[in-house]
């Protein structure tokens, strides 16, 4: 009886969901589609999970495709990163590190390209979109000392993440420690996702620039 019960309320949640975001995105196209408007989120998730659900653009993230012209034309860099990582991971099986949460996204998680893997992310605090329930695993590390031994996953992403590491963050966290300035720890970083990566095993890691 729970689970009819659990399984009702996420079918509600997610319709009322729906709901939301189509007036959210009429609201962004209405008022000439301004960034960080009202609905500009809600019309980069509906843009994104659209071209992570057809096969024909996927592929041509993974086969290096020019992409057509004005694609993704004022919305930011989550629009390439997303379904170029979800391109690239169909084929890879195995441990999954996303390293500074960028792919915590239903539209990506529950992804075929990755829903079949062991997933787990890393970042400085809990978020509160979270997917436990989809035998996610959150960990809350400083990527410059990740609590895993050598070689233990398969692949690991970090998405607009590297470039943050060594500098303020407390936008995203209310420890005054990670307040700093230090430009070049992000290379300990790196050092990290290095040793635990498996041999042969793939990291994708992207910048945002432009």
């Amino acid at each position: 009886m729970k689970s009819l019960i659990r399984n009702a309320l996420q079918k509600y949640r997610s319709y009322r969901h729906l709901q939301e975001l189509a007036a959210d995105r009429a609201s962004y196209l209405s008022e000439g589609r301004k960034p960080w408007s009202r609905g500009y989120g809600a019309f980069k998730e509906s843009f994104i999970r659209e071209i992570l659900n057809e096969e024909h653009s996927l592929a041509r993230f993974r086969n290096g495709d020019p992409l057509p012209h004005g694609f993704g034309s004022q919305l930011d860099e989550r629009v390439i990163e997303h379904p170029w990582v979800v391109s690239l991971l169909r084929d890879r099986q195995g441990r999954l590190l996303d390293a500074g949460a960028g792919l915590n996204f239903d539209y990506v998680l529950l992804h075929p390209a990755v829903s079949d893997k062991e997933v787990t992310i890393v970042t400085l605090e809990p978020e509160s979109q979270n997917f436990y329930r989809n035998r996610v695993g959150y960990l809350y590390h400083d990527l410059r000392k990740l609590p895993f031994k050598d070689d233990w996953f398969d692949t690991v992403v970090s998405v607009s993440t590297i470039e943050h590491v060594g500098m303020d963050n407390t936008l995203y966290s209310p420890d005054s420690s990670h307040r700093e300035i230090r430009k070049e720890s992000f290379l300990a970083a790196i050092d990290e996702l290095k040793r635990v990566l498996c041999p042969g095993g793939t990291a994708f890691i992207s910048l945002p620039f432009g």
